[in-house]
Protein backbone atom coordinates (compact mmCIF):
# COMPACT_ATOMS: atom_id res chain seq x y z
CA UNK A 1 0.00 0.00 0.00
CA UNK A 2 2.72 2.45 0.12
CA UNK A 3 5.12 3.75 -2.17
CA UNK A 4 8.82 4.30 -2.22
CA UNK A 5 9.75 8.20 -2.30
CA UNK A 6 11.61 8.42 -5.31
CA UNK A 7 13.72 11.22 -3.78
CA UNK A 8 15.39 9.45 -1.55
CA UNK A 9 13.97 5.87 -1.41
CA UNK A 10 12.66 6.10 2.19
CA UNK A 11 9.45 5.06 2.73
CA UNK A 12 7.53 7.62 5.09
CA UNK A 13 4.99 7.24 7.26
CA UNK A 14 2.78 9.92 8.98
CA UNK A 15 1.19 9.65 12.68
CA UNK A 16 -2.06 12.37 12.46
CA UNK A 17 -2.00 14.26 16.12
CA UNK A 18 0.16 11.42 17.95
CA UNK A 19 0.36 14.83 20.63
CA UNK A 20 1.40 12.62 23.44
CA UNK A 21 3.70 9.91 22.07
CA UNK A 22 7.27 11.21 23.12
CA UNK A 23 10.18 11.38 20.51
CA UNK A 24 11.38 7.93 21.90
CA UNK A 25 8.30 6.06 21.10
CA UNK A 26 8.45 6.98 17.54
CA UNK A 27 12.35 6.28 17.42
CA UNK A 28 11.75 2.76 18.88
CA UNK A 29 8.99 2.30 16.50
CA UNK A 30 11.37 3.49 13.69
CA UNK A 31 14.02 0.66 14.90
CA UNK A 32 11.25 -2.13 15.08
CA UNK A 33 10.63 -1.70 12.17
CA UNK A 34 14.30 -1.42 10.51
CA UNK A 35 15.42 -4.59 12.88
CA UNK A 36 12.37 -6.07 10.40
CA UNK A 37 14.02 -4.79 7.71
CA UNK A 38 11.54 -1.75 6.93
CA UNK A 39 13.24 1.28 6.33
CA UNK A 40 10.88 3.95 7.62
CA UNK A 41 10.72 7.72 8.55
CA UNK A 42 8.11 8.06 11.64
CA UNK A 43 6.53 11.39 12.03
CA UNK A 44 4.15 13.32 13.56
CA UNK A 45 2.09 15.98 13.11
CA UNK A 46 -1.49 17.61 14.22
CA UNK A 47 -4.86 17.36 13.16
CA UNK A 48 -4.91 20.30 10.79
CA UNK A 49 -1.97 20.26 9.23
CA UNK A 50 -2.38 15.94 8.61
CA UNK A 51 -5.28 17.06 6.11
CA UNK A 52 -2.59 19.42 4.09
CA UNK A 53 -0.18 16.47 3.86
CA UNK A 54 -2.71 13.81 2.80
CA UNK A 55 -3.41 16.47 -0.30
CA UNK A 56 -0.38 16.82 -0.81
CA UNK A 57 0.50 12.95 -1.13
CA UNK A 58 3.78 14.12 1.19
CA UNK A 59 3.98 10.65 3.11
CA UNK A 60 2.99 7.18 1.80
CA UNK A 61 0.98 6.54 4.85
CA UNK A 62 -1.01 7.62 7.34
CA UNK A 63 -2.16 6.42 10.76
CA UNK A 64 -4.81 8.16 12.58
CA UNK A 65 -4.69 7.84 16.64
CA UNK A 66 -7.65 6.52 18.46
CA UNK A 67 -8.35 10.14 19.90
CA UNK A 68 -8.82 11.52 16.56
CA UNK A 69 -11.05 9.04 15.10
CA UNK A 70 -13.67 11.22 14.59
CA UNK A 71 -11.63 12.26 11.60
CA UNK A 72 -11.07 8.65 10.10
CA UNK A 73 -13.56 8.79 7.42
CA UNK A 74 -13.12 12.32 6.34
CA UNK A 75 -9.40 11.65 5.99
CA UNK A 76 -9.69 8.12 4.09
CA UNK A 77 -12.07 10.03 1.67
CA UNK A 78 -9.15 12.78 1.16
CA UNK A 79 -6.80 9.75 0.70
CA UNK A 80 -8.93 7.92 -1.88
CA UNK A 81 -9.21 10.83 -3.89
CA UNK A 82 -5.22 11.23 -4.23
CA UNK A 83 -4.66 7.59 -3.72
CA UNK A 84 -3.01 7.31 -0.47
CA UNK A 85 -3.69 4.68 2.52
CA UNK A 86 -5.59 6.18 5.71
CA UNK A 87 -5.69 3.57 8.59
CA UNK A 88 -6.84 3.81 12.11
CA UNK A 89 -4.63 2.45 14.82
CA UNK A 90 -5.69 -0.09 16.94
CA UNK A 91 -5.78 0.92 20.84
CA UNK A 92 -3.27 -1.62 21.46
CA UNK A 93 -0.79 -0.29 19.07
CA UNK A 94 -1.16 2.74 20.74
CA UNK A 95 0.52 2.17 24.33
CA UNK A 96 4.50 3.33 24.54
CA UNK A 97 5.35 -0.09 25.90
CA UNK A 98 7.02 -3.22 23.72
CA UNK A 99 3.80 -4.72 23.42
CA UNK A 100 2.60 -1.45 21.63
CA UNK A 101 5.55 -1.08 19.84
CA UNK A 102 5.96 -4.31 18.17
CA UNK A 103 1.91 -4.28 17.20
CA UNK A 104 2.65 -0.40 15.97
CA UNK A 105 5.67 -1.90 13.95
CA UNK A 106 3.75 -4.76 12.77
CA UNK A 107 0.53 -2.41 11.55
CA UNK A 108 2.70 -0.02 9.71
CA UNK A 109 4.88 -3.22 8.12
CA UNK A 110 1.52 -4.76 6.97
CA UNK A 111 0.01 -1.20 5.34
CA UNK A 112 2.77 0.17 3.50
Amino acid sequence: MGRINKRNYEKSTDYLCWWYVQFTYRQKTTEELKNKGVDVLVEAVGVIEGEKHIRNKDYDLFLVSPQTKMYLNQFQSIGKEVDVPVVAIPPQAYIPVPMGIKKMADLVDKEI
